[in-house]
């Protein structure tokens, strides 16, 4: 799936006007362009399509998408002042005092991590913006401690998380410590009896055909990019909810390692799908944090 994504649709077109401007609003028909350019190539759609955030900008044969306004949420009005790099920015200086808050390092001397929060801040950026319906109007707080950047900062770090679970197993297989992963047939997803297993895999792992569907309905070319922002939002509640609860990587005495092997399988889906969906959204996911 995450292949056909990479398989850039010919037929999604940006306004030209928004490729040339610097403001947040065309930043968000940029960022939502991208998106519809993902779902159209995974569900093979031809029909040409036109974002823009010109009410006046059309394109002969194309179905239009009209990207709403971003507003400053303490003004309630159009923001004109802080340009795209700007936000960005805003959002990097916010990631960094997580960063700081969570590790207690001077992340803005060390250029790894500066590379690291560069990412981070941009990411935060798109995820807000395509947080809410695209023909609707979005509203940004722009104070670096608003903790805006909480939702995209949590959603990378329970990524990293699952990454680091299923390499943590990996390097404990190839140590001795425990057997190889049994093929997924060979695994009794039975013994998976926790509610919140059993949330992840029909709410979630099973779940995202329907959302995927759910995303976009091209004969009304209505785009739904924020169903994938909630969907993410709600999945790594229950991923940190069950972490904290559940020890995975228990002793690998014969009695549990069936549990362990079940686990791991779905923990390496919930990965898949974590990956795909912020693949789909242009967010590149992270093995560590």
């Amino acid at each position: 799936m995450r292949k056909k994504i990479r398989e850039e649709s010919s037929v999604v077109q940006l306004d030209p006007c928004c490729k040339d401007q610097c403001d947040l609003t065309s930043l968000r028909a940029k960022y939502v362009c991208n998106v519809i350019k993902n779902l159209c190539a995974l569900n093979n759609v031809n029909t040409p399509i036109f974002v823009t955030s010109k009410s006046s900008s059309r394109s002969e044969g194309s179905h239009r998408v009209l990207c709403g306004t971003v507003l400053n949420s303490k003004l309630g009005a159009k923001e004109t002042d802080i340009s795209a790099e700007d936000f960005i920015r805003i959002r990097q200086d916010e990631m960094t005092l997580i960063a700081q808050h969570k590790y207690g390092v001077r992340v803005s001397t060390d250029s790894k991590w500066k590379e690291f929060i560069a990412h981070l801040g941009e990411s935060a950026a798109a995820f807000e913006l395509l947080q809410t319906r695209p023909s609707g109007a979005v509203k940004i707080n722009f104070d670096c401690c608003s903790g805006s950047s909480k939702g995209a900062s949590f959603i990378l770090y329970n990524c990293a998380r699952l990454e680091t679970i299923i390499r943590t197993y990996n390097d404990k297989v190839c140590e001795g410590t425990y057997p190889e992963l049994p093929h997924f047939d060979d695994v009794d997803f039975s013994l998976l009896t926790q509610e919140d297993e059993w949330h992840l895999i029909f709410n979630y792992i099973l779940g995202l055909p329907s959302l995927l569907n759910n995303c976009m309905d091209v004969q009304s070319c209505d785009f739904r990019p924020h169903h994938i922002c909630s969907y993410l939002c709600s999945m790594v509640r229950i991923v940190s909810q069950y972490y904290r609860k559940t020890r995975i990587l228990v002793e690998p005495r014969k009695h549990l390692l069936p549990v362990i092997y079940a686990r791991i399988h779905m923990l390496q889906i919930l990965n898949e799908t974590l990956k795909t969906c912020l693949n789909i959204l242009n967010i590149k996911s992270v093995s560590q944090m």
